[in-house]
């Protein structure tokens, strides 16, 4: 069962949502603990992809291009362990390999379960969901790649058409700060990942999606 407690506040806004299994109570004595992430390949395509985990008090997401693929993420509870997974579904369309700079306009989508530690019984607790646009650039002659907007910053490497960057993404609602790592693939037509990350009371999953605005000559 799930219940809506708060709504967008900005472009780059926190919508909060409460997820609780039925039957959830505080007198239930099962401590609720991290399970971490892991990456999945998803299931169906389009709009339909999904990870498949039989989770309860699931909170799935997708982004789909038509011309590119989709990524696909969960947040959960498997048993008394909160969980996140991402995966792309293979192969994506990002185009031949990069032989110059380029940069990509992406948008991404990001699930943070919070609060793990203070939780009990079949209750997931807080989900708040992070989305909006980042560009992501590629500098060729040094192997690397940024990710940021005024919320996310991550860096990282490239190598042929795969991607990996760790990056922060501070809480709309605390002085608290995710830690995430990105990976994927991009290529001369576009960019997709994954977004994973796990603290000592947070899980988070999500993914990024974009195409190119141009690549150097």
């Amino acid at each position: 069962m799930s219940k809506n407690l708060g709504c967008v506040r900005r472009p780059f806004g926190l919508v909060t949502i409460v997820l609780c299994f039925a039957g959830c109570s505080a007198q239930v004595e099962n401590n609720v603990i991290n399970g971490g992430t892991q990456v999945i390949t998803p299931i169906s395509s389009g709009t339909d992809a999904m990870i498949p985990l039989d989770l309860s008090s699931e909170r799935n997401g997708v982004l789909y291009d038509p011309n590119v693929g989709e990524v696909a993420f969960v947040v959960g509870l498997d048993g008394n362990s909160v969980v996140g997974a991402a995966g792309i579904s293979d192969p994506a369309n990002v185009g031949s390999e990069l032989i110059a700079e380029a940069t990509y306009t992406t948008n991404y989508k990001i699930f943070v379960t919070r609060d793990i530690g203070s939780l009990s019984g079949a209750n997931i607790g807080v989900v708040d969901t992070y989305e909006g646009p980042a560009r992501f650039s590629v500098d060729f002659q040094n192997g690397t790649v940024t990710w940021e907007n005024e919320r996310i910053t991550a860096s990282g490497q490239f190598d042929g058409t795969q991607f990996s960057a760790e990056g922060t993404l501070p809480s709309d609602v605390s002085n608290d700060t995710y830690v995430f790592e990105a990976t994927g693939q991009l290529g001369q037509d576009a960019v997709i990942g994954t977004v994973l990350g796990q603290g000592t009371d947070y899980v988070l999953a999500g993914g990024l999606l974009g195409t190119t605005d141009g690549v150097d000559p």
